[in-house]
């Protein structure tokens, strides 16, 4: 009864046949939707068809399957049907979905590139990374959103980290500008680990990089220093930069016993943001342990390039100061 509807005089009629075949069609007959998109009968019927074809669509149980339909209806479509095709593609995902996707952003019209790379710059899977690559260096035009997806990749999803630090070395190298290597100092900060410690420390090297790729390497030090002697000793190739530093308060402690352990830090305390102490037990530094048997912390106040900021670190952290905004 749907299928003949579509063809009613009535637009109404064929309106509410279209939403209805949307929820309703099998797989077998989502050609009969295609086509309402493809090549309509009645012009105006186009957007309804959109929809309704967009909704059976993302139902199908073989996605693949709908996706090669899909795909084979570009051929006989103009561009601007093409792009709603491409757009239902990108909700339908899969392997031949993308494939699709990705081999439009390298045909030559200007709008199906665009559509395409905006598509894969959102695309919800991790096997988009290679197809961003390439076309970061092959689609000029578009370097820098592809560049933007890919680095968002490896920001996001989850993935091995072997796989990651490859990424990011990756997409360090395609970078055009400071802008996008920043973007991706800023992954490295995101999952720290002796591998992205390298790639930050070797990012202090370039000029234009050199606060930025030092705060990385501070900050991934400060997360798994405690952990890994290895890493304060990388980071003391860095030359780290100059500050003047007051510390103003210090709390060791938990709950309401609270150890003042200022002149301690005061002491220690030298012309960088990192903190070094005589030893890495907090309990020996600072005299004996408070609060035995509890979760403790460090409380700073202080002050740098007499900016005020405050820092909590967990017991035993290594204590590198944020600079405050």
């Amino acid at each position: 009864a749907l299928l003949k509807a579509v063809d009613h005089s009535d637009k109404f009629v064929r309106t509410a046949a279209l939403t209805s075949l949307g929820a309703t069609v099998p797989a077998d007959k989502l050609s009969v939707l295609v086509k309402q998109v493809v090549a309509p009968k009645y012009p105006d019927d186009a957007p309804v068809a959109q929809v309704a074809l967009l909704t059976a669509c993302v139902r199908m149980p073989d996605r693949e399957a709908c996706a090669a339909e899909l795909a084979s209806a570009m051929d006989r479509s103009s561009v601007a049907t093409k792009i709603v095709l491409l757009q239902i593609l990108g909700d339908v995902g899969g392997t031949k979905a993308l494939y699709t996707v990705g081999a439009a952003a390298k045909m030559k019209d200007p709008q199906l590139q665009d559509e395409s790379t905006k598509l894969l710059g959102k695309w919800m899977t991790i096997d988009a990374a290679p197809v961003l690559l390439d076309l970061s260096k092959t689609a000029p035009a578009f370097q820098d959103r592809a560049v933007k997806g890919y680095i968002r990749i490896a920001r996001q999803f989850v993935m091995p980290e072997a796989e990651r630090v490859q990424m990011c070395q990756q997409a360090f190298e395609i970078c055009r500008n400071p802008a996008e290597q920043k973007m991706v100092l800023d992954v490295l900060k995101r999952y720290p680990s002796i591998e992205t410690l390298k790639m930050a420390i070797k990012a202090v090297r370039i000029p234009e990089l050199k606060d930025e790729a030092t705060q990385t390497s501070l900050a991934i030090v400060q997360k798994i220093g405690s952990k890994s002697p290895e890493a304060l000793e990388m980071l003391a190739s860095v030359d780290l930069n100059k500050v003047k530093l007051e510390i103003v308060k210090a709390e060791y402690g938990a709950g309401a016993t609270q150890k003042d352990v200022t002149e301690v830090l005061q002491k220690h305390a030298t012309d960088v943001a990192l903190i070094t102490l005589a030893s890495a037990s907090y309990n020996e530094c600072f005299g004996g342990d408070p609060v035995p048997n509890a979760v403790k912390q460090l409380k700073v106040k202080y002050k740098i390039n007499d900016k005020p900021g405050e820092a909590s670190f967990a017991e035993n952290a290594v204590i590198i100061l944020p600079m405050p905004k």
